[in-house]
């Protein structure tokens, strides 16, 4: 019997690359949407000034750092509003929030009719610490598209065809 955990998960390739560069879409925002840190399900490294789709299959997680919870969700929010809007297939986004002075980090998913969020999880203390291990491991487990929150259905046929960044 194969043991649950030794099966490939989804996000069984989830890297974290700094990013900060300008995604190819804005849709409708006034300034040009540049996330800190991408978690993506490509391992090698990003081609430099190549915009990133925010439609590519490979764009998992939007991490931001900042001061100042409220600047964070707010900025975040903007991502993920954009992150829904160019992937139709796309029911939720999960983000991360961090906050370099305070040391807290927040979870979030956004969704088409709101958002959800862990509470700030400390990395001062041990507690804190192990609870966004617990959390990383969570995403980490998502078993495939659909408990990722992607539908498989015509989206993928009609879809335009990108290149995925792995294929690059």
């Amino acid at each position: 019997m194969v043991s649950q955990w030794r099966r490939i998960r989804h996000l069984s390739n989830l890297c974290f690359h700094p990013h900060d560069q300008e995604m190819l879409e804005a849709v409708d925002s006034k300034n040009p949407l540049k996330p800190n840190i991408l978690g993506l399900l490509v391992r090698s490294p990003l081609p430099r000034k190549q915009k990133i789709s925010w439609s590519d299959d490979d764009v998992a997680i939007i991490v931001e750092v900042k001061h100042g919870q409220l600047m964070l969700v707010g900025q975040l929010s903007a991502y993920a509003r954009c992150f829904l809007s160019v992937d139709r297939r796309r029911s939720f986004s999960i983000a991360i929030a961090f906050d370099f002075q305070t040391l807290q980090i927040h979870f979030l998913v956004f969704h088409r009719s709101g958002s959800s969020s862990s509470h700030g999880l400390s990395l001062h203390s041990e507690a804190g610490f192990q609870s966004v291990v617990k959390h990383m491991v969570g995403i980490l487990s998502i078993p495939d598209e659909k408990a990722f929150g992607r539908q498989d259905t015509l989206w993928r046929c009609i879809s335009h065809q990108q290149p995925r960044l792995r294929d690059l």
